[in-house]
């Protein structure tokens, strides 16, 4: 994308030479998909399918990055025939504002689709009025934060960050103010009030704070920094307004409704993963004791802004905000916590005054944060994610209270 016209550098056409798929499962597709050579011959660039979400025999969707920056470059979906008429809604839909898509027949009546970021057919429109009413500029493919086609794109700007998110314009008021209220009670990036008619219900523009987030950190203080602002988020809870107090979502997702949202994928790739998933989530206890407090949610360390400069700490992304017990932001953070940081971080929950839960509750905690987590190796692409989901699997059937 040029600086000049907000839009990534375009993709190649991809070659109607290549030959056909023979296996059109969807395990079969996938398994093309995760070979990098064989999409970037598809997809006319050098990428790799990161952000994949699977309907088995319907549909396959993607980001594609590039294999030398890892910045986003576009997104691809594959069609099986139930869904080809998608397709042609898709392509029309493009047209009407002068874009375009690449296609290309995979065999066994399988159609591929391959845009830029910017054409994403369910964010174009409230990207389309975000660029018309400057809520963002031009950008350049590093500058994209974060990308999950069809969902959500988030760009960093000069002096902002803007959030663009495709659903329903309800949700999107509701998380600025929930942003709005966390604001009050930690630090968090000040959000850019006056959007006039720039789509507020799906767009939302930030102040540009930090340089890194604390994934990549290994400053236990850093790490003790984050306990304290979720204790401060936590305590918070009883000046919540009565009225988004009512909005919230309320509790922990079920381990019984989390095991089969992946098993519904993995029966189609990997049937004997499936099986355990559901026996697993039979297994967990089905909710975390504890008072329901306001939590973020997804309280991964990289939702935590840094600035290495002068230590400060920013908590950003309330998407998954809701009402439940205070171990769930707290198994979050230590189910994906660099190693040794997860002392440092329960320090610093109880040094701003939260109640670290017992050792018993954490590990019920951390493995509902793990089961959460189960099909994030698949979702992002990675080579060995049988592998990644098999040995989790096997911790949580092996490890925990409830296993006894």
């Amino acid at each position: 994308m040029s600086k000049t016209s907000g839009l990534s550098s375009s993709l190649a056409s991809t070659s109607s030479a290549d030959t056909p798929l023979a296996d059109t499962s969807t395990a079969a597709v996938l398994e093309r998909v995760l070979d990098a050579d064989w999409l970037s011959a598809r997809t006319g660039g050098r990428v790799r399918a990161c952000r994949i979400r699977v309907k088995p025999e319907v549909s396959m969707l993607m980001s594609l990055e590039d294999r030398r920056t890892g910045h986003a470059t576009g997104w691809a979906r594959i069609l099986w025939p139930v869904s080809a008429s998608k397709a042609r809604k898709t392509l029309r839909q493009l047209a009407r504002t002068g874009r375009s898509a690449a296609t290309s027949n995979l065999g066994g009546k399988l159609v591929l689709l391959v845009g830029r970021v910017a054409d994403d057919p369910r964010l174009l429109p409230h990207l389309d009025r975000a660029l018309h009413h400057g809520a963002v500029g031009s950008w350049e493919p590093a500058d994209v934060l974060r990308y999950n086609p069809a969902r959500r794109l988030v760009v960093r700007q000069e002096h902002t960050v803007v959030r663009i998110r495709a659903g329903e314009a309800d949700k999107g008021l509701l998380l600025q103010d929930i942003h709005r209220f966390a604001g009050i009670l930690v630090p968090v990036p000040e959000l850019e009030e006056d959007l006039g008619q720039a789509d507020p219900g799906h767009v939302s523009v930030q102040q540009r704070c930090g340089r890194q987030d604390l994934a990549a950190s290994s400053q236990p203080e850093d790490h003790h920094r984050a306990g304290t602002l979720l204790a401060a988020l936590h305590a918070g809870t009883p000046r919540l307004p009565a009225q988004l107090r009512q909005r919230l979502p309320d509790g922990h997702p079920s381990p019984h409704d989390l095991a089969r949202a992946h098993a519904s994928v993995l029966e189609a790739v990997a049937p004997d993963l499936a099986a355990r998933v559901l026996s697993v989530g039979a297994t967990l206890p089905c909710r975390l004791p504890g008072t329901p407090l306001l939590v973020h949610g997804d309280a991964s360390p990289d939702q935590f802004l840094h600035d290495p400069s002068t230590g400060q700490v920013w908590l950003t992304d309330f998407d998954r905000a809701r009402l439940a017990p205070a171990a769930t932001d707290l198994g979050a953070y230590l189910s994906v916590a660099p190693p040794g940081m997860s002392q440092a971080f329960l320090s610093g929950y109880a040094h701003g005054g939260g109640t670290v839960p017992s050792e018993e509750e954490l590990a019920t905690a951390l493995a509902l944060a793990r089961l959460s987590r189960l099909a994030e190796p698949l979702r992002q692409g990675a080579p060995t994610w049988r592998q990644d989901i098999d040995e989790t699997l096997t911790h949580l059937e092996e490890e925990g209270p409830w296993t006894q």
